[in-house]
């Protein structure tokens, strides 16, 4: 029972979370992207939405 929590442990610490983390980063640059081009475009008023979604990946 013991050697079966420390395997998840590690399937979670070496596998589940660095792909998590990988894409929130590809989320996170995404919609940081769409951002600068809304502001580019002259969509000010649309900009600050998606840099909402751009802060809440990271809560």
């Amino acid at each position: 029972m013991i050697g079966s929590i420390s395997s998840q442990s590690h399937l979670f610490a070496w596998v589940i979370l660095p792909i998590l983390i990988f894409l929130s980063r590809i989320a996170d640059v995404s919609i940081g992207t769409v951002r600068v081009i809304l502001v580019s475009r002259r969509l000010k008023y649309l900009a600050p939405f998606a840099g909402f979604f751009e802060v809440l990946i990271w809560m």
